[in-house]
């Protein structure tokens, strides 16, 4: 989870930085990613663009965890995060990023 919560921080403080820059303009996500989509950056490396969609996908992560542990099942914590893993954010990790998250 400490890798999840990095992720998360860093995203975070990628579309912060890009407010800060200039908040008259960049004043929402919206407007940070037409930005971007104008400048044709938005695919790139380290783009806000790829910051946003990270987000909602450890979003989506964190929100299966719950409802898993809601739903009272008797598995563990650990098999209800594998489990939640494995169906939100591994079809995007590599072999790699999948082992950080073990």
């Amino acid at each position: 989870m400490a890798v999840l919560r990095q992720d998360i921080r860093r995203n975070v403080e990628s579309v912060e930085e890009v407010y800060v820059s200039d908040p008259s303009i960049y004043f929402s996500l919206e407007e940070i990613l037409k930005k971007e989509t104008r400048d044709g950056t938005s695919r790139k490396p380290g783009s806000y663009s790829k910051a946003v969609v990270w987000l909602a996908r450890s979003i989506c992560f964190s929100l299966e965890v719950l409802q898993r542990l809601e739903k009272g099942a008797e598995l563990s914590l650990e098999q209800v995060v594998e489990e939640a893993y494995k169906s939100t954010l591994q079809p995007w990790h590599g072999w790699i990023s999948s082992a950080a998250y073990r």
